[in-house]
């Protein structure tokens, strides 16, 4: 959509109620998700190690690092949802360096385990439940995610729906880091990291034509 496009549907819509500072938008969004997944893990019960694990700096640093990476996707999002971008046109990129974060917690212990080998022998185990279960928990909170990005008048959409899921994804993710009790690095790049980067790329797709202001 052009600029002289845009500024005739805004005025063709007519006034809008303003929307609520991203800041708050990001908040409430964030307190849903968490006490939605915290009813999910009540009900399907932490692993069996969780408090031997929070003992370790490594799996605390992950567990912040997804939070700050959910925490500043959905605030991205929410100012994405604005024409102007909230006037943070770099926010979209803050995301990335708690991914950065994220990664060295996960890994820098164990990179003399993955190599070529283990991950091919991860793809053969076939745990597409994993990924199955990342999409669950990701799908109501993404679902009400895009829905609010939706009322917005969004300009970069395939910016707005990458940074929608990844922030679902990433909250998701880290339910699936509560409940699974398996830490081995390949198994985490096959069937946890590398679904969530296609489930972005997706989520990307859908942005571009669902979150497009008509």
């Amino acid at each position: 959509m052009d600029t002289e496009q845009l500024i005739q549907n805004m005025i063709d819509d007519g006034p809008r109620k303003p929307l609520p500072h991203p800041m708050k938008q990001t908040m409430f969004w964030v307190i849903g998700t968490v006490l939605f997944l915290a009813t999910l893990s009540g009900y399907l019960g932490l692993r069996g190690d969780i408090a031997e694990k929070f003992s370790e700096p490594s799996y605390f640093i992950e567990i912040l690092s997804l939070f700050g990476l959910g925490v500043s996707s959905a605030l991205a999002a929410f100012c994405l949802s604005r024409p102007d971008g909230h006037q943070m046109p770099w926010l979209k990129f803050v995301p990335f360096g708690f991914v950065v974060a994220w990664a060295i917690a996960a890994f820098s212990g164990s990179t003399a385990e993955i190599n070529m080998v283990g991950l091919f022998h991860a793809m053969t185990l076939g745990r597409f439940d994993c990924i199955w279960h990342i999409l669950l928990f990701s799908l109501l909170p993404g679902l009400a995610l895009f829905l609010i990005v939706r009322k917005g008048a969004t300009i970069q959409c395939c910016w707005a729906g990458t940074m929608a899921t990844l922030s679902a994804t990433s909250f998701g993710y880290s339910l699936m880091r509560f409940l699974e009790q398996n830490d081995n690095p390949a198994h985490l790049i096959v069937w946890h990291a590398l679904p969530i980067v296609l489930i972005c790329m997706v989520g990307m797709v859908i942005g571009k034509f669902a979150l497009k202001w008509r």
